[in-house]
């Protein structure tokens, strides 16, 4: 499965990473809805080992994948696995349908005034948009505008997502013109828009996945480089599996057709309980993004409690895991040639 900022794979050696979540215990929210809380998140270092590997490399290209996976269908950026399990990208939420509808709303004002408040239809329910001007001149969100959203039961019948909750965002420095988008290269200008977000649920098929905090999105043209990066994002979810993402900053870049990422972040999650450190010791390159779901080169540092898991792209296919369980710098268990598929069977 591909993953992308824009357009190419972004992270997609790890493949389907998705924010189908299942682990510990539940708490329940103000409307009744069950989900983890994110302070019952485990943040103590893992210890990383043989019987444990596949599952935290899997684990932390879930986290990954859950905040940068784009191919939804709905506004609300919600899409089915082929597992016909829930996909939430925040990538999809924060640059799709949802900035669209707020740059149509910018275009439709004949007379800016300072702030703008409109009902968006949805297929039952509702969603309420406001956005705040500091410069009334032409129709772009320049620095110091800002925008928000609040969801109440908003369904999209197409995928089936009802959205609950609240997000917003404000414009760092660029512009966003009405002509941006995101799906495509160089189309926008330089910008850089910090998000947040306040116990935003997306519930489809039964299961509910709620996201809080917040990340910074930056668009460099020159380069054709997203950069996604933050303090502390939480999602968790009904099924009862928590992840947090924090002090991360994942870049990618695109030339013709060939993606190049990297990875700096801390990861903790329910499933392998507790953090990980993640960085990429070598860029992530994927030679085609058009045919190539996984990179074909890079290595992926994995550090967790007195050991440490280092993730080599051999191909487009396959990769090398070898561990260093003591970290006395002497790798004492490798696996090659490891196929993308055994990693997700981990999931």
């Amino acid at each position: 499965m591909k993953n992308t900022l824009m357009t190419g794979s972004l992270f997609g050696l790890i493949g389907g990473m998705a924010l189908t979540l299942a682990g510990c215990g539940a708490s329940t929210t103000d409307d009744g809805v069950s989900l983890v809380d994110k302070v019952s998140i485990p943040s103590t270092p893992t210890a990383i080992s043989v019987g444990n590997q596949n599952t935290v490399v899997a684990e932390t290209s879930d986290g990954i994948d859950g905040a940068l996976t784009t191919s939804s269908v709905s506004p609300v950026g919600v899409s089915l696995q082929d597992q016909g399990t829930p996909r939430f990208s925040l990538f999809d939420f924060a640059t799709g349908r949802l900035l669209e509808t707020v740059q149509q709303g910018l275009a439709q004002q004949q007379n800016l005034p300072a702030a703008i408040t409109q009902s968006i239809p949805c297929d039952s329910g509702s969603m309420s948009l406001t956005i705040n001007l500091a410069d009334l001149t032409g129709s772009t969100l320049r620095a110091g505008d800002s925008f928000s959203v609040s969801f109440n039961n908003c369904k999209d019948n197409m995928s089936g997502s009802t959205a609950n909750g609240s997000m917003s965002a404000t414009v760092v420095s660029g512009s966003l013109e009405t002509d941006c988008d995101m799906d495509m290269y160089g189309t926008c200008s330089d910008f850089s828009l910090g998000m947040s977000f306040n116990d935003l649920q997306i519930t489809e098929m039964g299961v509910t996945n709620l996201v809080d905090g917040g990340f910074n999105l930056t668009y460099t043209r020159a380069t054709n480089t997203n950069t996604i990066s933050g303090d502390d994002l939480y999602m968790y979810s009904g099924t009862g599996q928590g992840v947090r993402m924090s002090n991360f900053n994942i870049a990618s870049s695109l030339s013709g057709r060939s993606e190049t990422t990297t990875i700096n972040m801390t990861l903790a999650s329910t499933r392998i309980n507790g953090s990980v450190q993640i960085r990429s010791t070598t860029p992530l390159v994927t030679t085609n993004v058009d045919t190539d779901d996984y990179p074909s080169s890079g290595v992926l540092q994995i550090t967790g409690a007195n050991s440490t898991l280092t993730v080599t792209a051999l191909d487009a296919t396959s990769v090398q895991l070898e561990l260093d369980a003591d970290n006395d710098g002497t790798i004492d268990y490798t696996d090659s040639p490891v196929s993308w598929t055994t990693i997700e069977a981990a999931n």
